[in-house]
């Protein structure tokens, strides 16, 4: 709930600050923050930890990973 693996051809450095939007499948609960990236795969995809993620947007990504 911390954090989530982005596929994109696109690199990445490791510590930019990425404004990202997404809205989750099971429950459609539209998710807008801003995430540093952690990592980088080149021609693969980035994976980045959410900045300030509102406490109930992180409890709506909880019950998401619930359902799965």
């Amino acid at each position: 709930p911390r954090g989530i693996f982005i596929n994109t051809s696109q690199s990445f450095p490791e510590g930019a600050v990425l404004c990202i939007e997404f809205r989750l499948a099971r429950t459609d609960v539209q998710v807008k923050t801003r995430a540093e990236v952690r990592y980088c795969l080149a021609g693969v995809g980035v994976g980045v930890q959410f900045i300030d993620l509102p406490p109930e947007t992180q409890r709506a990504i909880e019950e998401e990973m619930s359902r799965i």
